[in-house]
């Protein structure tokens, strides 16, 4: 996930609220900020299919 740290998946918090309360479509905008790069990496045992390792990234 990649997007301003102060949002809703990268769009403006109060217009997401408004949306998700109301269920009345809003018009999505963009939120404005600092961006933050967060993801996890898996390591997969390939003989069992079973995850050995999680590694969680945060930039």
């Amino acid at each position: 996930m990649t997007g301003p740290k102060n949002s809703v998946i990268g769009m403006d918090i109060e217009a997401s609220l408004k949306r998700f309360q109301t269920s009345l479509p809003e018009r999505y905008k963009v939120a404005d900020g600092k961006a933050k790069f967060n993801a996890v990496i898996f390591e997969v045992d390939d003989e069992t299919n079973k995850v050995k390792e999680i590694i969680r990234v945060n930039k």
